[in-house]
């Protein structure tokens, strides 16, 4: 008889501990979503880490960031090389009359920063934000679907490769290219 069977054959506890919600919603959030679209690069960051929330359309995915506090002229939105940076400070405002005392601080102020990978499906100079009542809202355009056309091969001196080239002679004829 083995003492260790009854361990064994109840392993519900090991799947409980190991399963995503037991680590959080946030580190996987995006993967469920969007199949690894938007990669979250900024999950180990400390400080203020504002909230959001991803959406996905059709046409479009939308990004809401929660900045309660924030002036809009302390956000700012950068899209560089298919990465999403939201970043800005929160400003500390609070005044105190003479001889009053602050006794805690639960408020974080200071900067902040989130960066996103975006899917390689958007147009990226078409990406628009607004902001009202401390939400930041990001509209993030998918890119229209490429099709694949039929090119022409040229000769002649006319020919943008016959300058490369050297005015090499070729024949002429459509040739189809697909992209991918």
């Amino acid at each position: 008889m083995n003492m260790l069977s009854p361990f064994f054959n109840d392993l519900s506890w090991a799947r409980r501990r190991l399963s995503p919600s037991y680590f959080g919603d946030d580190a996987t959030s995006f993967e469920k979503v969007f199949d690894n679209f938007f990669q979250n690069e900024d999950l180990m960051s400390k400080g203020f880490r504002p909230s959001c929330d991803i959406s996905e359309a059709n046409d479009h995915y939308l990004l809401s960031v929660d900045l309660p506090g924030v002036k809009k002229e302390d956000v700012r939105v950068d899209a560089i090389n298919q990465r999403l940076t939201v970043s800005g400070e929160r400003r500390y405002n609070e005044k105190y009359e003479t001889g009053d005392k602050s006794t805690r601080h639960e408020r974080f102020y200071g900067a902040f920063e989130r960066s996103f990978l975006l899917p390689n499906n958007v147009d990226v100079e078409k990406i628009e934000a607004h902001y009202e009542d401390g939400v930041l809202r990001v509209a993030i355009p998918k890119a229209s679907i490429q099709r694949g056309k039929s090119i022409k091969i040229q000769s002649g001196e006319e020919s943008f490769f016959s300058k490369l080239l050297g005015n090499t002679k070729t024949t002429s004829e459509d040739v189809k290219v697909n992209n991918k």
